[in-house]
């Protein structure tokens, strides 16, 4: 959380130019109430989720998602496309 409310500024300052100070007006930072360490195993509606972080990638905590029973990977900007992600193991 502590690295959310450290660059919370920085982003809204980035995100204000590109949409104008009216396109945040009613915009506030929300911060993580919940850490885990490698693995956050979850259950919404039935739907298997894992959430999982393997060490520093694009932001110290980055993680991506993992849905078992449909195979289905969810890794944000820590995957580009015709590059190596910085993922640790």
């Amino acid at each position: 959380m502590q690295d959310q409310q450290t660059r919370a500024s920085n982003q809204l300052s980035v995100l204000s130019a590109l949409v104008g100070k009216e396109g945040l007006e009613k915009t506030e930072p929300k911060y993580t109430d919940v850490t885990f360490g490698r693995v956050l195993k979850l259950e919404i509606r039935g739907v298997q989720m894992e959430v999982h972080h393997r060490g520093p990638a694009h932001t110290p905590g980055d993680s991506f998602v993992w849905l078992p029973q449909s195979r289905v990977f969810f890794a944000g900007d820590i995957v580009y496309s015709e590059q190596l992600p910085t993922l640790a193991t």
